[in-house]
């Protein structure tokens, strides 16, 4: 159909003509009326039954869950991007790894970390104070106090008490002996009966005590014994010492050819006995092992052979 436009004839879809006016030069374009938008088919060429048309581009639109990778919108997430579920968005890291150790990840075989501090030598010992100067109570201890222990007895020698030191004598653990002593030498023997002849006077009958002095060190007290005949007023004052060391703390000191005899004014700490001896064998057996004496059993020993003049 043709529009009559200006005493022009003109038809849809023929550019159109210009037209020259009387009044000036300039030639006046004269647009078309705008046409209406075609409406979009659907490709049917588009086998996704699940693609959407998008009548912005004509471009069919993924479906849920896929982005365009060439998409520069930022608004639109691409495929990469991770956006937690809605359920899972107040789920903090603790949660996450323990999910994926029960899927299991390697995290199954890593041991758990120790929440114990270990920078630390257990060894070391830091003093509240400060420094170890702050404790000089601590500094102090002595070896029993820091490590408590226990002596054992390894021996057991004869001897007299000595003029500066407390002993005490065992009640029971006592027997009676002949024995020789060599002065010079500082040495005992023990004599048996058989053989006390050819020694004569030089044998002594003393009875044998275990003594303890006030440091806990025992020893063998060989402790004269008054005879019938007259003897030594030495002896008695000796053998008065030892049986009242079986009661109390006493010390011996030689004076004016006799001992004196004293006593503790404090009663002091109770003795203490070695567990190794339990009776007078012990106590003998234990000695001639120690080296405390030797003894005399036989006629070719080198005292008797001395004294006969045999040596």
């Amino acid at each position: 159909m043709c529009k009559f436009l200006a005493g022009n004839l003109w038809a849809p879809g023929q550019p159109p003509k210009s037209h020259k006016t009387n009044n000036t030069n300039t030639m006046t374009t004269i647009n078309p009326p705008e046409e209406e938008p075609k409406k979009e088919t659907p490709d049917t060429n588009n086998t996704n039954p699940d693609s959407k048309v998008n009548p912005n581009n004509n471009k069919p639109t993924p479906p849920d869950g896929e982005h365009d990778q060439n998409n520069t919108n930022p608004k639109e997430p691409m495929d990469n991007d991770y956006t937690k579920p809605p359920g899972d968005a107040e789920k903090d890291d603790c949660t996450e790894l323990t999910m994926q150790s029960e899927e299991g990840s390697p995290s199954d075989n890593t041991e758990p970390l120790s929440t114990e501090d270990t920078s630390k030598n257990p060894t070391e010992v830091t003093p509240k104070g400060g420094d170890i100067f702050d404790d000089l109570t601590a500094l102090g201890r002595s070896l029993d106090e820091v490590v408590p222990s226990e002596k054992l007895l390894t021996s057991l020698p004869m001897r007299k008490p000595k003029g500066d030191e407390w002993v005490r004598c065992h009640p029971e653990l006592v027997t009676s002996i002949n024995i020789y002593e060599n002065k010079d030498a500082r040495e005992y023997y023990l004599v048996l009966p058989e053989f006390i002849e050819p020694l004569r006077d030089m044998v002594r009958h003393v009875q044998l005590m275990l003594a303890v002095n006030y440091a806990g060190v025992p020893f063998l007290w060989p402790v004269p014994v008054p005879t019938t005949r007259q003897s030594h007023h030495s002896y008695v004052s000796a053998f008065a010492a030892a049986e009242q060391a079986m009661k109390e703390w006493v010390r011996i000191s030689w004076g004016s050819g006799d001992w004196e005899v004293f006593r503790r004014r404090t009663a002091g700490n109770e003795p203490v006995w070695p567990q190794e001896i339990s009776n007078a064998s012990e106590m003998l057996r234990f000695a001639s092992k120690s080296g405390a004496f030797e003894i005399i059993n036989s006629m070719d020993h080198p005292v008797i052979k001395h004294h006969l003049g045999l040596d």
